[in-house]
This record gives C-alpha cells, sequence and structure tokens, in this order.
C-alpha cells in the first residue's frame, strides 16, 4: 500500500485581533512576520455600532409592561434597555400647542380672535413635565438611537401627547407605531412586531391637534 503524504495545514497569513479600546478596531497581525500591520496600511475595519430603537410609553408603568412583554431589558434610570431597544415613557402631556402673543392680545372683544401666523409647540411649564420632556429629548438625541416608537396610548389622545413631545424636541428620526390593542403580554408583542410607519396615523394625528 502505497503512503500518503499527508495534506499540509495550512496556517492563517493573518490573525484578527479586536481591540478593546475605545476605537472599536478590528486590527489584522501578519503571522508571517509577527508584525501587526498599522492603520495607514488600510488592513483594518471599524466596526459598526449597534443602533437601537426607543420605546415611548405614555407611562411608565407601560413603558414597565412593554419591557416585561419583550423581555431581556435591564431597569435604568431612564427606563429600561437592551441590545436594540430603549424604553422609556411620558407622563401624560409634556408639550402644547401655544398661539404666540395671545398672552399679551385678546384682553377683550376688540381683538379677538386671535389667530398667529403660526401655532407653535412648547414644552409645558411645569418643572416635572419639563423634566421628564428633557429626558425623552435627551434619549431621542442619543447617536445610537436610529429611530423613535410612539407606544402612547391607542386613540386621538395618546397620539397627540407623542405628537407633540417629539415635535417639542425637534426630533427629525424615523418614527414608527406601536399600536396597542391591550396590555396582556401576547398583544404587546404582536403590537411590538408589527409596528407600522407613523405616517398611516397622520390622520389621526391631525384630528387631535384640531381638537387641542
Amino acid at each position: 500500500m502505497a503512503w500518503a503524504r499527508p495534506a499540509p495545514i495550512l496556517q492563517p497569513d493573518f490573525i484578527c485581533h479586536l481591540h478593546s479600546g475605545l476605537t472599536n478596531e478590528i486590527v489584522f497581525t501578519d503571522v508571517r512576520h509577527a508584525a501587526t500591520i498599522p492603520p495607514t496600511g488600510g488592513a483594518f475595519f471599524k466596526r459598526h455600532p449597534m443602533t437601537k430603537t426607543l420605546i415611548i410609553a405614555e407611562k411608565p408603568s407601560v413603558a414597565a409592561d412593554i419591557a416585561n412583554a419583550i423581555g431581556n431589558c435591564t431597569k435604568t434610570a431612564d427606563g429600561f434597555e437592551r441590545a436594540d431597544v430603549v424604553i422609556s415613557a411620558a407622563a401624560g402631556h409634556l408639550a402644547t400647542v401655544v398661539a404666540p402673543g395671545a398672552d399679551k392680545s385678546g384682553k377683550s372683544l376688540e381683538t379677538l380672535p386671535v389667530i398667529p401666523e403660526q401655532f407653535e409647540v412648547r414644552p409645558i411649564d411645569d418643572p416635572r413635565a419639563l423634566t421628564r420632556f428633557k429626558m425623552l429629548q435627551r434619549l431621542m438625541s442619543r447617536p445610537d438611537v436610529t429611530a423613535v416608537v410612539n407606544a402612547c396610548d391607542a386613540g386621538r389622545e395618546g397620539e397627540l401627547i407623542f405628537r407633540l413631545i417629539y415635535e417639542a424636541a425637534g426630533c427629525r428620526k424615523a418614527c414608527k407605531r406601536m399600536w396597542l390593542k391591550s396590555m396582556t403580554s401576547d398583544a404587546i408583542r404582536e403590537a411590538f412586531a408589527n409596528m407600522a410607519p407613523a405616517a398611516e396615523y397622520d390622520r389621526l394625528a391631525d384630528a387631535a391637534r384640531c381638537r387641542s
């Protein structure tokens, strides 16, 4: 029987190392020369950071229900968080529609009605409401948050609460609607899995604003 030479074990030319520093660089080491290829050689890649979706419920108890239903969430000072999701909450209305100049006019029948050229949306002038509004505004502006979800109550009022907060915060990130038909865990998971573009609820938002 002829003896067959075993196939040589192929050694990699490069070994991949993940730096644990703040740079998040993946660097390749050339094992042939036992030297790390410098970044200037182009033989490294940047890891893309994990992006997250911010879910805003109407009140903290609903945020807790959502976190429990979808699972794997850790309690934080702002609400709950896991690798792909941040969950926080308003506390009812945190922003409102105002008519600029209305506080200086409209004091008599002769100056009514007061119709500004454009209405404005501002945070409610209340210390507790303003603190919570600033928290949500800060979460919306996080670099790793790329989308915001309206998980406020299913209806006109819930739509208005979220839209005014979103507008007053100056947020322009992608927005979706999480329509909670009930607060059972199954219903929450179904709503989480079937989010719709917020634009599908624009007419509901318009109706809510007309009544405000």
